[in-house]
């Protein structure tokens, strides 16, 4: 939990339905880039005298459900406190209570995650601005999260019944590939079909198995790629890159812009602005490209043995029949129509290393 300051100031939320009083049962799922909570609606039955009790969970059918989806999460929490012991919340005296949705102006704790933040070398506190601070608090729980803002639905059925729809909810993102295409030109679309072919190639290696590679986003603090190097033609090559900076035009603001690139314990990783995702992938390629055969695979130490081992039992090249293979004037070995390295080559469909 977070230590408040003078300047927190609660609001209420009027627009999200009223959770249930008695079991909202609360589900949160959440991924780098949304979170998304389904719990049950307050329905009071008409004319019903308080008699009765129904005894509800997470299958518990024909309810209304609120499914409401915080996208741009930056960070959240779901835990205590309770009803029972909601007045422990920092924010109680600020106007806080129990069964409600609300936001908090000024909150002490994004200023906290900005000042967390604040030693990266790059940072800078309009990374911030957009976010916001939500509670909601349920009769068992409370929701917070930091997020730059939300949608909701109300759907009919159980809370397990949504788990399906919550899974596409967070792939719903606040842009179309609509909004996305146009501006994909013929620069990015041949710089993603270069990484297809170099993951492509190496898929016949090590690599394969044990490395890969991920791209992830990291919120407010931009792009993190990692490719690992180990098995591939770039495994022991050199790597010099100087982190870069420079400004964006952001509508009436100018961000700073930022890349870092390195290559150690035989990975290419980088971090990188919310706009340098294509830049640092350029720069993995150009890097790569400098191979002139960047594509190629490496061979293991154990193919190494056995290419050796099968390059001696091939026996010397004797007789007087010159080898079948075009322009080659070297004679065949025994038993093969080809010359030594011809017949290497036919057979371990690859280019001869002797």
């Amino acid at each position: 939990m977070y230590i408040i300051e003078s300047t927190d100031t609660v609001i209420e939320l009027t627009d999200l339905p009223q959770s249930s009083i008695g079991a909202p049962i609360p589900l949160v799922m959440s991924d780098g880039h949304a979170t998304v909570v389904a719990y049950y609606v307050q329905d009071e039955a008409t004319g019903w005298d308080g008699t009765t009790v129904q005894v509800m969970t997470a299958e518990t059918d024909d309810e209304l459900v609120a499914v409401v989806r915080f996208y741009g999460c930056y960070a959240s929490f779901f835990g205590p406190p309770n009803d029972e012991a909601f007045e422990g919340h920092p924010l109680a005296s600020r106007g806080l209570r129990p069964y409600g949705t609300f936001v908090v102006a000024h909150s002490s704790w994004l200023r906290n995650l900005e000042r967390m933040n604040s030693i990266h070398q790059y940072h800078s506190p309009e990374m911030f601005q957009p976010y916001k601070h939500y509670i909601l608090s349920f009769h068992d729980s409370t929701f917070e999260c930091i997020a730059e803002g939300y949608d909701y639905e109300v759907r009919q059925g159980s809370i397990a019944a949504q788990v399906p729809h919550m899974f596409e909810t967070l792939e719903r993102r606040t842009s179309t590939i609509d909004d996305i295409g146009p501006h994909l030109d013929d620069t990015s679309l041949q710089t993603v079909d270069d990484l297809h072919k170099w993951c492509a190639a190496q898929c016949g290696g090590v690599w394969a198995y044990s490395c890969g590679m991920s791209i992830k986003a990291r919120g407010a603090e931009g792009w993190k790629v990692s490719i690992d190097l180990a098995g591939t033609i770039l495994e022991s090559k050199p790597f010099d890159h100087k982190p870069t900076a420079e400004k964006h035009k952001i509508g009436n603001r100018t961000d700073e812009g930022w890349m870092e690139c390195a290559v150690h314990a035989h990975k290419f990783e980088a971090l990188g602005d919310s706009f340098r995702l294509e830049v640092i992938l350029c720069t993995f390629l150009e890097w790569a490209k400098t191979e002139t055969d960047w594509l190629a695979i490496p061979a293991t130490e154990t193919e190494k043995a056995d290419d050796r081992q099968f390059w001696h039992t091939l026996g010397d090249e004797c007789g007087t029949l010159r080898c079948t293979a075009e322009e080659c004037q070297h004679q065949r070995i025994a038993e093969s129509m080809y010359c030594k390295r011809h017949h290497f080559e036919a057979v371990k469909n690859r280019d001869c290393p002797y």
